[in-house]
């Protein structure tokens, strides 16, 4: 499994950013996670990084 912080679907969702902060969702059609904000948590606070743990779906980014 590859973690949400390392995959190559997590990605900037400029419609849920500001100007302080960048909305990271899931991109992958696949995944339980498709379109959620990453770096959210339930309550609402936004975070800095992504928290996620990941899913079975997820692929590295490549380098």
């Amino acid at each position: 499994m590859i973690k949400c912080i390392s995959c190559k679907f997590a990605t900037i969702d400029e419609s849920a950013s500001n100007s302080k902060w960048d909305a990271y969702e899931c991109s992958n059609p696949k995944s339980e996670y498709h379109r959620a904000l990453l770096n959210v948590t339930p309550n609402g606070e936004m975070l800095k990084r992504i928290s996620w743990s990941g899913c079975p779906y997820g692929e590295r980014k490549e380098k």
